[in-house]
């Protein structure tokens, strides 16, 4: 079904350029025509509008054919139908009556925080914050409280991607309240779903829910619906993490659905992937398979191939659990190979040491020995925290417990219980202790069994109370 539901959105979908929109708005294009596009495809008309303004103020002296002012004013005027929204008209009659110098300005903040973007996929957020402060100045310099709202949170935004919360909130604020007094509904809202975010670093999982409700709500007002999609993803998300998976799973299709019209095949691939994992939760191992293989489906086929080793992962560890051991290992190889290509050591040793679990599972005790020591290795060699090495320690511990090496069992799980400490993880003290708890069963020690299982379970409770709302 998810299969025949993308193909019928690929079909019928066939977004206009910015180039077609300034063509038809420059023609005799009705204006309901231009009011349906607005609806329909309001990123593609946003960019046709500022194509227009640029066009009208960096083209030659030259005569010309088309008035471009007036292509910007007749399609913010078909929004303005379309969202019951004036602002796109009002910022294109505000640019109208600014000076030469002003609309240079405009443009440049525009550039710069569109490369800005750019730069945060390609070369991370230090060159992105730098792009994006020129661009607040340049909006500054052009007296432009839109450009200067839209730069304040992207500046936000990377604050919160260095993990500097109080200065991304203080940036997302300003944001949020100079957007809202000029009634620029998309980037309120855009600050709001980055607060949102903030919150939900910071633990205050329901303050976070409260927020990328009202987000999403100020999106669907302006024809948002990447926005919305990505929302109601996050939304699914914190439901899962208190534990309504039903609720989760609701907001995902949500995302889902919002992602296929028009298709963005990234963002629908990554609402199958958690899809996946509700399905997972739920003990529907078949349909969360067939949810992984349609995201894969997604990924590949468009341009996502760095992101495809991940999905390859969470389905060969599905695949592990169901006891396909020959599917696991064989997602699992390709993961690893995939990581190794690309250079994600860390990536590629999580992934080497969960292929050593299915390679000892599936009676190869030898195999699995080799590859976790590659594990260990390219963990260390590439700084691997506490919990990967602790993982590689456990599994170590797992292997020697299964082959009857009991004290060289209890030296791995000493050693996975140092470094699963060191990286603050109780869900791996937990596995830990079970691990300690099994061995001493094994050996008919059942009074430090017990022992194990009871520190099993307070560090499960710890966990879970690490994952609570403050």
């Amino acid at each position: 079904m998810l299969k025949l539901l993308i193909l019928v959105a690929l079909v019928q979908q066939q977004p206009p350029t910015a180039a077609a929109v300034q063509a038809l708005a420059a023609g005799r294009a009705d204006d309901r025509q231009l009011v349906a596009i607005a609806r329909q495809h309001t990123d593609t008309l946003r960019e046709a509008i500022r194509q227009s303004l640029q066009l009208h103020t960096t083209a030659s002296s030259a005569p010309r054919t088309t008035n471009q002012l007036s292509v910007a004013r007749r399609l913010a005027g078909a929004y303005a139908i379309a969202w019951q929204d004036s602002f796109l008209l009002r910022q294109v009659g505000a640019f109208e009556r600014a000076s030469r110098s002003q609309r240079l300005a405009r443009l440049r903040s525009d550039s710069l925080r569109l490369a800005g973007n750019t730069a945060l996929v390609e070369r991370g957020v230090p060159a992105a914050q730098q792009l994006w402060r020129n661009s607040l100045r340049q909006a500054v310099a052009a007296r432009d409280s839109a450009r200067q709202a839209a730069a304040l949170g992207n500046v936000g935004a990377g604050y919160y991607r260095a993990q500097q919360l109080d200065s991304a909130e203080s940036h997302l604020v300003r944001s949020r309240n100079l957007a809202t007094r000029i009634g620029d509904r998309r980037t309120a809202a855009n600050a709001i779903g980055i607060l949102a975010a903030v919150r939900m670093d910071r633990g205050d999982l329901w303050g976070a829910a409260e927020l990328y409700s009202a987000a999403s709500a100020l999106r669907a007002q302006c024809g948002d619906t990447r926005g919305q999609a990505a929302d109601q993803n996050n939304l699914g998300l914190i439901a899962r993490e208190l534990g309504d998976l039903a609720g989760a799973a609701d907001a995902f299709n949500r995302a889902f659905a919002l992602n296929l019209q028009p298709l963005r095949p990234i963002a629908a691939a990554t609402n199958l992937i958690n899809l996946a994992g509700i399905a997972a939760s739920r003990a529907d191992y078949a349909r969360a398979d067939s949810l992984y293989t349609d995201a894969l489906e997604l990924q590949k086929g468009h341009g996502a191939d760095a992101e495809a080793p991940y999905t390859l992962h969470e389905r060969g560890l599905l695949r592990a659990d169901r006891g396909d051991y020959v599917g696991a290992a064989t997602d699992l190889r390709t993961a690893v190979a995939a990581h190794d290509a690309s250079g994600a050591a860390l990536d590629a040793a999580a992934a080497r040491s969960d292929l050593a679990a299915v390679v000892a599972a599936a009676g190869y005790p030898q195999n699995a020995l080799i590859i976790l020591r590659q594990a260990a290795a390219q963990a260390r060699n590439a700084g691997a925290d506490g919990t990967l090495l602790g993982a590689i320690g456990l599994t170590r511990a797992d292997l020697a417990a299964d082959l009857n090496a009991f004290e060289e069992a209890r030296d791995y799980y000493a050693m996975a219980e140092t470094q699963y400490r060191r990286g603050d993880d109780d869900y791996g003290l937990g596995r830990v202790a079970e691990g300690r708890a099994r061995l001493a069963f094994e050996r008919s020690n059942f009074q430090e069994s017990l022992v194990g299982l009871r520190a099993a379970e307070q560090a499960f409770a710890r966990a879970q109370d690490d994952r609570a709302v403050v």
